[in-house]
């Protein structure tokens, strides 16, 4: 079971970085999905200077 998350883990944050969507990664016990959102938050507020 622990090797199945990572790996969904790792296929989530692959698709993320290949994409310029804002999304979130949401886990539960039912499994991991990416959720596209209209949010966005920076690393650091400096960014943003």
């Amino acid at each position: 079971m622990p090797e199945d998350l990572i790996k969904q883990l790792e296929a989530g944050s692959e698709f993320l970085a290949k994409t310029c969507l804002h999304s979130k990664i949401i886990i539960t016990v039912d499994g991991i999905r990416l959720v596209e959102t209209k949010e966005f938050h920076p690393v650091s507020g400096t960014l943003l200077d």
